[in-house]
């Protein structure tokens, strides 16, 4: 399986990015998704590209055929955070939870 750059999601052989930005590591901040998560078994998790109101964008690649993708993330800062294990995502509060699972809801349509 090919390896892959984290800053511009292609193989290292591929890789458009400068020496620089090569040497160092990709460190997505706290609360997001670390570089390198893979999910689905398929997709890891590059640089984090923005975020919003509703969610986090990231790049990352689709290991399964070899292409640049971008995962949204439902993530609403002012409803919910990061759970313990770091990588799922839950209400802060058992108030948040309504507004948390419309939200959702609403993300997924």
């Amino acid at each position: 399986m090919p390896d892959y750059c984290l800053h511009c999601c292609l193989e290292h052989s591929r890789c458009t990015c400068d020496d620089a930005t090569k040497a160092q590591p990709v460190k997505n901040p706290p609360s997001r998704l670390p570089a390198g998560t893979l999910l689905d078994e398929r997709y890891r998790i590059g640089r984090v590209l923005g975020a919003g109101g509703f969610g986090v964008t990231y790049l990352a690649v689709d290991q399964n055929v070899g292409l640049r993708v971008a995962i949204k993330e439902y993530m609403p800062g002012s409803d919910a955070g990061r759970g313990t294990a770091g990588y799922s995502v839950e209400a802060h509060t058992l108030d948040d939870k309504e507004a948390f699972d419309f939200g959702l809801e609403k993300f997924l349509e």
